[in-house]
Formats: structure tokens, C-alpha cells, sequence
């Protein structure tokens, strides 16, 4: 139907709808941009708090320098400068081709985090204002839920971790894009749930879209049961084919970034399936410290209050639960909150242990990170509560919320003096100023814009009260990051191809605290760094730190290291060349002869060895040691310079001689050429981590790259001089490109299918024009 075609009522009520939704949409924003100002940003924060530790010591590092690659057209498949080389687009950690990171490609990281937190939370907002709507609210209650999603604890913790933020702010719209599936069955809202879920996979961690499919079970389950009753039993059949379609492009479109993941991840400590019980229910809240801070409007430790959402919004989800319609949208969406909470409780309640061995249950840790999912439960039945205010306002149906109501502020003020939680009397200040607001609104209905707007400011305040982020944002810390910028710099100058070990500290007020952007200095100042901070450490590397002392179970790719007279062979042949510590940690003084101090400084020194080994050599005499613990064991005390270790040769016969030289001609992140000089051949060494996805040829002739010393790369090279460039070139990259893109031409497909006119679309338009 064209708009010309639109009566003038009709065509009235639509341009209005238009400017409320614009309106909102600058409300969203605009409260989003306030938080960011008044309490993520300003001088309060401080760099050593944990809370923004793993913003400023991975992600931002991480952003930099993968969008700073982007930024000049190269695909960083690969990180040179951490952990003796990493892959680095199949990090799970971060997605670099989520749409919405489109910013990074134009801004500096700092700058671009900031933008990319008001975005999402402005995301978060408006997607639940929609999807009130959508369940018919009014936009008042509809407002009001979105800004308590967007502001509440689960979400605030959120600011400093974006893989979280990113999936978390997109549920509302699943929600809204899977009932329309199961309400018109449409194609095109089939196609645009499965955009919106491969935008949360490729930009957020799985964790979070496992969240988002737990809460929608119950969801789906209902509206299909009550499908049938009003469209006929066949249409739960193609409703469900759709979700299943949905699923299946949103798969797709990730792909390119869930394929190399995979494959990462089976190389990591922690591959998918391997946590305990245990392991699994770190960072889990037990019930006592979930009731209080849902209670108590004071601020506290972030972990906890996740579980804040605001005094009035309980209030008004009490009503909301008892009152507020469609039931098959308020009760299964409920039943998903309270589930959430449960399972937040970790081990001390039976929800979570019996998830973890049910499929991907035990993939992921940090329980309370589910309370996203409380949190969004009590958003929309808070605005269905205010509707149902507004519906029975100065009617005579007002009494059952107005009795609601006082019974819900009575049991809160209650329970928080009984539990003596924090700040109860301003719990109280908040029942009875929100209390007479809607009391007022209920008797005086003339006035509900006005009610609803002051509503509206009482829980803002509140939730902004009652979070307090004690992290910095990396936009904060300019001054910060250059604080050792002269050590930085003289290693820039003198280090060529050869590697820095930063003795880091955990203690938040040492001089080279860890969990800063020291940890992945060799991404964020241009060196190249033997360790690295990877919360999800490969196991090879992180056994070559942990040699010759136990196995130990997790690894961050670090691992305090002396500077001794005589380093161990292994972190030789890593080519540490520079050692940056804290004063005290330097060498003994029967070292002086072999360690140089080149600069010292406020505490902190940096030594030289100049005679490190370099980062490429033709090693004269080759062992093949199966067994990879063995391998280490006679490194250990072996001349590594001279004989290299491999696994197994695949029945080639590798050279032996006297070895030879090796200059790096070409060094870039993904391609590294070599040229060796080697009289009667040998192993070419190069100690930059060994992976699948690296090809080598020996001068334009495809060779093979054998898993050298553990965790190096070698390659055979004939006598003489020869050429040998490595390529990197990720096989779960290309096939998860070519899935990705499929996906997309599955999503315009569908989009482009002609609409189908649904009975209750006809219905509904025939309603319309009778009017």
C-alpha cells in the first residue's frame, strides 16, 4: 500500500510514530552519552583497578593494533609482536569485522572505545523500547524499560569488556525479530534475525549468544503453543523452520570469524568442553550477596552489583508480572530472568551444575555474567508494569496496582532493614518518592506525561547512583601509556629482529604492574615481546614458559622470568635480547660481564645481552624426538645453536653439516623472508611460533615447515644460498570467508522475496481502512 493510498488519520498516526520514535532515539542517546561523561570518564578512575584492567591491557592493545592494520589493507592474520609471534584474527576474544566496529577504521582506538560504549548502550535502550512496542506498550513504559536495560548493574559492568557489551546490547532485538517469525512468519524477519545474530557472533563472545538462547527456549515455546490457536496448527511448522533458517545464516555470517576460532581454540588450554565444575563457576554470586545488592541503591564491587536494577523498576515489575499482557511474552521472559539469577548463583544453587553438563555447558565460565538476562527480564516487565498504570489510571481497575504497588515497596523496605543492607533508608527515600509518583499518576491521570517523564529521571539517577566504575577508559590514559616511552624507544633503536622480556609485577602499586598495557607492550609500543597476556594461552607456548617445572593447568602466555648469569637454553632461543625490571630485579653482580644496563629510571632498568641469539639460523645438526616432553627435557642442556629438534621428519631425510648464517631480507606480520648461506645445508630456524596455517618455500619451491624445537619453525635448506619465505595462510580463514559470504547472499535473498500477506496483516489492514 503506498502512503498516498493512507487515510489521512492513518497517514497522521504514522508520521506521529515516526517523530516519537526519533524523539526516543535522542533520548537514548543522549542518556547513553550522559553516563559515559559523568561516570565512565573524568578524574576518578584509577589505571591499577582491576575492573578496566583488561581494557587497558588487552582489548585496547588488541583494537589498536588489529584496525591499525586494517586501517593500510592488510589482514592481520598475524600478531609478530607477542609471545614469540601468535595468530591473530582467530582470537576469540575480539571480532574485527562486526559491522558496528566500523569506527575503529577512522578513529584511534582510545577514541573509538568511547564512541563504541555510548553506541551500544544506546543500542541496548532503544532495542527494548522497541520491543515494547512491539508488545504494545505505550512509549512512555516502553522508554522506561529500555533506559533501565541500558543503565542496569549486569549491563554497567559490561562499559569495560566490548565482547560483552556488543552481544548484550542486541537481545532485545532477537527477542523482537524471533516473535516476528513466529507471528508472520516473514522472510524478511527471518533474514534479519539471522544479520542480528551473525553481527553478535561476529562482534561479541559466544558466551553471551549462548545466554540469548537459553532465555529464548521458554520464550519461542509459548508464543508457538499459542500460535496454533489463532493461525492454524500448521503455521508452528513453518515458524519453527524460519527460527531454524535464522539460526543457520546467523552461523553462516560468522563464520569467517567462528572457524578460525575454533581451530584457536583447540590449541588453548582451555578448548571447548575441558573446564571443571569447579573451573567453570569462578565469578559466580551467592544468594546473600545477589539479594543485597538488589536491594541496596549504594555502589559496590562490580561483581555484585550485576544484580542492581533499580528500586522503582522492581516495584513496577511486581505489577508488570501480575498484571501486564501478552502473558505468553511477560511469563516465559520471567521464568528466563529468574532462571538467570539461579544460574548466576554458580555452584550454590542446582541450576548451573545441572547446565554444565548439558551441550556447551561447560564452555564457559563466569555464571553471573548471565544476570544480563535478569536484568532484561526486569526492564520489560517494569515498562509492562507502567503500562498496566497507565492502562487503569483514573478508572476504576486502579486499585489492584495502587494495592501492588505498596505491598511491593512494603516487602523492599522490609527486607532491607531486616538484611541491613547499604544506603536501605535511601532504598526507602526511593519507594516513596516513586510511590507518590505513581499515585499521583493513577488518580490524575491529565498529568501521566509529565509522571512518566519524572519516572523516567528518578530511575536514571538511581542507576547511575548506584554504579560506581572505579576502571578508566583507555581515552583517559594518554599520559599513562607514555610513562615508560624512553625505555620503549631505546629498544626500538637497538633491537632489530631481537625480543624484550618485562619482568612484570601483580601487585597493583608495583612499578611495572602487569595488568596494565605493559602486558602486551610488544602490540601497543612497537617491540617485540617474548610473553604475552592471552587469557585463552596455547598450550605448547604456554608449557615452553612453564619448562622444566610442572604442568600447570591455565596459563595467561606469562611467566616471571630472572635475569641470571645463565639464562635457561630456552628463553635464549626465544632471542631475548633486553631485559626491562624493576630495581632489585636485575642481574647478581657475577653476571655484570654478560648483561649491559642501557637505561635506569625510576625504579625501573633496562639490561642488554648483546650477544642473543638471533631470531634466524641454520643449525647444523637435526634430532628427531617424538615425544614432545622429552624434546624439552634434552633442550634443556643442549647447544641450541648448533643441533635443532623436530618431532618427526615424514620420512624426509634432513640435512647435517656444519650449519651456517641467516639474514631476514623481508619482515612483515604475515610473510617473512629469509636468505640462507649454508655450505652443505641445513635446518633454517626461525624462532617465530610455529602454526598450521604457515607455508614456506625455498626459493619459489614449496616446502615443508617442521615444528622446530618445541614451538619454532624450521624448514630443510640445500647448500648454498637460497631464498626461503614464509606465508601465512589460514585455511579456516577462507572457508569461513566463503561461508560468511554466503550467508549474506542467503540474507538478500530472503530479503528480496515478495511479501506475503498474512491473515492477521489483512486482517489488521481491513480494520484500518473500516475506520
Amino acid at each position: 500500500m503506498a502512503l498516498h493510498d493512507l487515510p489521512a488519520r492513518q497517514l497522521t498516526r504514522l508520521k506521529s510514530g515516526h517523530r516519537i520514535h526519533i524523539g526516543v532515539a535522542l533520548v537514548c542517546v543522549a542518556t547513553a552519552v550522559a553516563y559515559v561523561v559523568l561516570k565512565l570518564l573524568g578524574p576518578h578512575g584509577d589505571p591499577t583497578d582491576p575492573t578496566s584492567g583488561d581494557l587497558e591491557a588487552y582489548y585496547y592493545p588488541v583494537l589498536e593494533y588489529g584496525f591499525g592494520e586494517l586501517r593500510h589493507f592488510r589482514l592481520p592474520f598475524w600478531n609478530p609482536h607477542e609471545g614469540c609471534g601468535t595468530p591473530f584474527l582467530a582470537i576469540p576474544q575480539v571480532g574485527f569485522f562486526y559491522p558496528l566496529y566500523l569506527p575503529f577504521l577512522f578513529l584511534d582506538a582510545a577514541s573509538a572505545i568511547t564512541l563504541d560504549i555510548c553506541l551500544h548502550l544506546a543500542i541496548a535502550s532503544f532495542s527494548m523500547f522497541l520491543l515494547c512496542r512491539h508488545f504494545g506498550m505505550r512509549p512512555g513504559p516502553a522508554l522506561v524499560a529500555g533506559l533501565v536495560y541500558a543503565h542496569h548493574g549486569g549491563m554497567a559492568i559490561k562499559v569495560y569488556f566490548p565482547n560483552h557489551l556488543a552481544p548484550s546490547a542486541w537481545i532485545p532485538v532477537v527477542f523482537l525479530l524471533a516473535d516476528r517469525v513466529l507471528e508472520r512468519r516473514s522472510p524478511i524477519a527471518c533474514a534479519l534475525l539471522g544479520a542480528v545474530l551473525g553481527a553478535a557472533m561476529l562482534g561479541g563472545s559466544p558466551q553471551f549468544v549462548y545466554f540469548t538462547g537459553l532465555a529464548l527456549v521458554p520464550f519461542v515455546a509459548v508464543r508457538a503453543v499459542s500460535a496454533p490457536r489463532r493461525d492454524g496448527a500448521g503455521t508452528v511448522a513453518i515458524a519453527s523452520a524460519l527460527l531454524g533458517a535464522a539460526v543457520a545464516l546467523g552461523v553462516l555470517l560468522a563464520l569467517v570469524r567462528v572457524l578460525p576460532g575454533a581451530e584457536y581454540m583447540r590449541g588453548t588450554w582451555r578448548p571447548p568442553g575441558s573446564l571443571a565444575l569447579e573451573g567453570a563457576a569462578v565469578m559466580s554470586i551467592s544468594p546473600a550477596v545477589f539479594v543485597a545488592n538488589l536491594l541496596s541503591p549504594a555502589p559496590g564491587p562490580d561483581l555484585g552489583r550485576q544484580a542492581y536494577a533499580g528500586t522503582l523498576p522492581l516495584l513496577l515489575a511486581v505489577v508488570g508480572l501480575a498484571l501486564w499482557r501478552p502473558r505468553s511474552a511477560a511469563l516465559p521472559i520471567a521464568a528466563a530472568g529468574v532462571a538467570a539469577m539461579l544460574y548466576a548463583f554458580g555452584t550454590h544453587a542446582p541450576l548451573f551444575p545441572l547446565m554444565f553438563g548439558m551441550p556447551a555447558g561447560s564452555w564457559f565460565r563466569a555464571p553471573s555474567r548471565a544476570l544480563v538476562v535478569f536484568g532484561f527480564a526486569v526492564a520489560l516487565l517494569a515498562g509492562g508494569g507502567l503500562h498496566e498504570v497507565l492502562e487503569r489510571a483514573g478508572t476504576g481497575r486502579a486499585a489492584r496496582p495502587a494495592l501492588l504497588l505498596a505491598g511491593a515497596a512494603a516487602s523492599l523496605i522490609g527486607a532491607a532493614a531486616w538484611l541491613r543492607v547499604p544506603e536501605a533508608r535511601l532504598l526507602a527515600v526511593n519507594c516513596v518518592a516513586g510511590g507518590v509518583v505513581l499515585l499521583v499518576l493513577l488518580l490524575r491521570p491529565a498529568v501521566r506525561v509529565l509522571a512518566v517523564g519524572v519516572l523516567g529521571v528518578l530511575v536514571v539517577v538511581d542507576l547511575f547512583h548506584g554504579q560506581r566504575p572505579r576502571g578508566v577508559l583507555p581515552a583517559e590514559l594518554g599520559a599513562h601509556f607514555a610513562r615508560y616511552e624512553p625505555f620503549f624507544g631505546e629498544v626500538r633503536q637497538r633491537q632489530g629482529f631481537a625480543r624484550t622480556y618485562i619482568r612484570g609485577r601483580f601487585a597493583p602499586d608495583a612499578r611495572l604492574y602487569f595488568h596494565s598495557d605493559l602486558a602486551k607492550a610488544g602490540t601497543i609500543h612497537g617491540i617485540w615481546l617474548a610473553t604475552d597476556y592471552e587469557p585463552l594461552c596455547e598450550t605448547r607456548f604456554a608449557r615452553y614458559l612453564q619448562f622444566p617445572g610442572p604442568p600447570v593447568p591455565w596459563s595467561i602466555c606469562y611467566l616471571p622470568l630472572d635475569v641470571s648469569r645463565q639464562p635457561s637454553p630456552l628463553v635464549e632461543l626465544m632471542g631475548v635480547r633486553f631485559f626491562m625490571v624493576e630495581d632489585g630485579d636485575g642481574p647478581p653482580p657475577d653476571a655484570g660481564g654478560r648483561w649491559k644496563l642501557v637505561r635506569r629510571e625510576g625504579g625501573v632498568s633496562l639490561y642488554e645481552d648483546p650477544g642473543a641469539m638471533p631470531r634466524a639460523f641454520v643449525a647444523a645438526d637435526v634430532e628427531v624426538i617424538p615425544d614432545a616432553e622429552a624434546l624439552l627435557r634434552r633442550m634443556a642442556d643442549a647447544n641450541l645453536r648448533r643441533v635443532a629438534f623436530v618431532e618427526e621428519t615424514a620420512g624426509e631425510t634432513l640435512p647435517a653439516g656444519v650449519g651456517g648464517d641467516a639474514e631476514v631480507e623481508r619482515y612483515e606480520a604475515n610473510r617473512v623472508a629469509v636468505e640462507t648461506r649454508a655450505a652443505h645445508g641445513g635446518l633454517l630456524v626461525l624462532t617465530d611460533r610455529w602454526d598450521a596455517g604457515w607455508k614456506a618455500f625455498v626459493d619459489g619451491t614449496p616446502a615443508r615447515v617442521y615444528r622446530t624445537d618445541y614451538l619454532f619453525r624450521g624448514v630443510s635448506v640445500p647448500p648454498g644460498v637460497h631464498t626461503v619465505e614464509f606465508v601465512y595462510r589460514p585455511a579456516s580463514f577462507v572457508v569461513g570467508a566463503f561461508g560468511s559470504l554466503l550467508g549474506v547472499v542467503g540474507v538478500v535473498l530472503l530479503c528480496l522475496r515478495p511479501r506475503r500477506t498474512t491473515c492477521r496483516t489483512s486482517r489488521i489492514d481491513a480494520s484500518m481502512n473500516a475506520h
